[in-house]
């Protein structure tokens, strides 16, 4: 099982230096997980990547249409809970590393379903470790 984050998510969906590893970490995956967490920060990445003129509206309606088909063929979803917030206090706590709360909340969420966590984000790397989580890549 593989927790993908955003910042890998959106070098699948868009064109980006690392989406072809982007696509050879999504195309590995037995069971590949998001939340609730990476909907949101995809949806809001992939309109900002249109603003600031990386992708047409066409693009953009693409990119909607294969995530909401992936939504719901191919990814296992699961949601943030209140759980999750009040756990980020005893990471934040015990954590050598600083921790960004968007962070905290991805690895908080892939360890609860015992994933591995797909990220191209340093900080939620290091935080996916002090967790003892696997990280790829």
């Amino acid at each position: 099982m593989i927790y993908f984050d955003t910042s890998v998510l959106v070098a699948y969906y868009t064109p980006e230096e690392r989406s072809p590893e982007a696509a050879a970490l999504v195309a590995g995956a037995d069971l590949p997980v998001v939340s609730d967490l990476v909907i949101a920060e995809l949806n809001v990445a992939v309109e900002r990547k249109k603003r600031q003129g990386f992708l047409s509206q066409d693009a953009v309606t693409s990119v909607f249409s294969l995530f909401d088909e992936d939504l719901r063929e191919a990814f296992l979803t699961v949601s943030l809970e209140p759980r999750h917030f009040t756990a980020t206090r005893a990471l934040a706590s015990r954590s050598s590393v600083p921790l960004r709360t968007l962070d905290a909340l991805h690895a908080l969420i892939a360890s609860d379903v015992e994933a591995t966590v797909a990220t191209f984000d340093t900080r939620l790397h290091q935080a996916a470790r002090a967790l003892g989580l696997s990280v790829l890549p």
